[in-house]
Order: structure tokens, then C-alpha cells, then sequence
């Protein structure tokens, strides 16, 4: 019901806009802006802020121009579109490398793999898998082209901020919970405690205290990654 309700929207927004969604097989990253100011107008101040528009990406460089295709996917962008040359391929080939016996050594590229072989998740209601298990374990998953890795895990949506990624609450939106509960063991540590008490205080310096990235992503820290 949702998606018919976003669909309705949208066509309306499309006719406002100038653009006959039934004869439109494309649209330009202009028209793709005009529409989705009115529509998620969050979104593209987002990103706006963020580095990529500054660099000239566009919504069709990532998404495509077919929106037919794009909502076949439910926008979703392949780790392949973010390797391309041009923008991340490093990142990627980091990511997604494997050893010699084919094996991915990323333990966050092998969690969409190992999720799906798991004799619990096989035997999950589908309703559940979503919130139990694939929430997390999809930042490893594996697009229709091979291609492995959700980058929007971690840099969100759609500023895709590195300074956000590195920070202990994009963490903690995973490494949480009874069953892995990393993050909170962090909050209550001294490192979490002055980590915590520095970012709330003005001219505070969180930098004092270790977070994630500083054993775990240490080449993120330095500004490698």
C-alpha cells in the first residue's frame, strides 16, 4: 500500500514537474532534482551537503536514468557502480578481497554469504529475516552482478560522509545487542566515558579517547581509507 501511495505521489509530482511519467523512459539528473525536491526534499539537501555533488555526481551516475529499473531494484545501487574507475575502485578491491583460496578476508564481505548458508537464517519466517539478521549481515550483500557490498552500511545515505562512517554509532548500528554487544561495552568503558563526556563538552576533544577505526580501521583514522 505504501508503494502505491509513493507511486500516486510521485506521478503527481512528475505531471507538476512537466514530465509525462507514461512517455518517459528517462530522465535527466535536473529532472530527477526538481521531482525529488518536492517529494523528499530531506534527501536532496543531503546531498547537496554532501562531497559527491560537489564533485559532480549525479543521481543517474549512480542510479541510472531508467526509473522503471530503478524502482525494479527499489533504488538499490550495486558495490559495482561505487568501484567503477573514477570513484572507488581502491575502496572496493579493499573490501572485497579475497585469499588464496578464494575466501573473502573482509569479515563484513563475508556476512551476506554466511548469513544466507546459516541452517537458522534457512529456516527463518521471511518476515523476520529482515530485522533478525539481514539488516546487519546486508552490508556484505551480493548484487545480481556479482558485485559484494552495501556501501550505504557505513556512509549513509546520501552525504556519505567518511567522517560519519568513522564515527561509533555507525558501528553500534550493528555491533549491538545481547547477542554482540560491542557497542555498549564501549559506552561504558573509560574510552566510551571520555569519548562521550568530550563530545558533549564545547571545545571538548573526543580525539583524547580510542574509538572503533582506532584498533579495528586504524588506515581509516589516518585518512588512508
Amino acid at each position: 500500500r505504501r508503494t502505491v501511495l509513493f507511486t500516486v505521489a510521485a506521478m503527481a509530482v512528475l505531471w507538476l514537474c512537466g514530465v509525462t511519467p507514461a512517455l518517459a523512459d528517462s530522465y535527466t539528473p535536473e529532472e530527477c532534482l526538481s521531482c525529488h525536491t518536492a517529494l523528499q526534499p530531506g534527501l536532496v539537501e543531503q546531498y547537496h551537503d554532501g562531497a559527491m555533488s560537489g564533485a559532480g555526481v549525479t543521481c543517474v551516475s549512480c542510479h541510472g536514468a531508467d526509473h522503471a529499473a530503478i524502482d525494479a531494484v527499489q533504488g538499490r545501487v550495486p558495490a559495482s557502480t561505487c568501484a567503477q574507475a573514477g570513484c572507488h575502485p581502491q575502496q572496493y578491491a579493499e573490501f572485497a578481497h579475497k585469499d588464496d583460496a578464494g575466501a573473502y578476508v573482509n569479515k563484513h564481505a563475508q556476512g551476506w554469504t554466511r548469513m544466507v548458508a546459516a541452517a537458522r537464517y534457512k529456516v527463518m519466517p521471511d518476515e523476520q529475516r529482515y530485522e533478525m539478521c539481514e539488516r546487519c549481515h546486508n552490508v556484505g550483500f551480493v548484487s545480481e552482478d556479482g558485485s559484494v557490498g552495501k556501501c550505504d552500511s557505513c556512509h549513509t545515505r546520501h552525504t556519505f560522509s567518511a567522517e560519519e562512517a568513522k564515527e561509533p554509532p555507525a558501528c553500534g548500528t550493528c555491533h549491538m545487542g545481547p547477542d554482540h554487544e560491542q557497542i555498549d561495552m564501549w559506552e561504558k568503558s573509560k574510552h566510551g566515558v571520555v569519548y562521550g563526556t568530550e563530545k558533549e563538552r564545547a571545545g571538548g576533544d573526543p580525539g583524547r579517547a580510542p574509538t572503533c577505526v582506532t584498533c579495528h580501521m586504524p588506515e581509516m583514522e589516518n585518512g588512508e581509507g
